[in-house]
């Protein structure tokens, strides 16, 4: 199993029938790549003495998440939709957030791009990632942030 984290959650049908099926296995294994270093990192960082030393492993993890995110743009472009028809459920979730790690006009696209699937077609996008996106963009800005996500389900 690839991805247990999704495949033993009832609510994803990772199997579901998409669009583009070969994106959404590159999304995951992307999102998949992207957990795994980011949990290194802390656990990394945690041990690590020299303020110096932290910093570098930081900046190169940087930059993997930048790579990861630029492909998702590039994924974003060939698909034209982030929907849950083209990458499934979990394919729209992992579009978040992979872009989440990366810099904000980046998110600042994908936001726009899930407000306007969102706005003509509610169930075809994971909308609930919206709210989170917004709060991470205002905070990045240094804007007050909205606190969308209180009382949001």
């Amino acid at each position: 199993m690839p991805y247990p984290y999704i495949e033993n959650d009832a609510a994803y049908n990772i199997n579901a029938p998409v669009k583009f099926p070969e994106k959404r296995r590159e999304l995951l294994y992307l999102l998949s790549a992207d957990q795994k270093e980011l949990k290194k990192l802390s656990l990394s960082i945690r041990n690590t003495k020299p303020e110096s030393k932290k910093i570098l492993e930081i900046k190169e993890v940087a930059i993997k998440c930048q790579q990861r995110s630029d492909r998702v743009l590039e994924i974003i472009d060939e698909i034209v939709e982030p929907s849950i028809g083209n990458v499934g459920r979990e394919g729209s979730e992992a579009i978040v957030i992979l872009t989440m790690h990366s810099y904000v006009e980046a998110m600042k696209k994908v936001l726009y791009i899930y407000q306007a699937i969102f706005k003509d077609r509610p169930n075809d996008i994971a909308g609930y990632m919206i709210p989170m996106l917004i709060d991470r963009v205002m905070v990045l800005e240094k804007r007050r942030q909205s606190l969308v996500l209180i009382g949001f389900h």
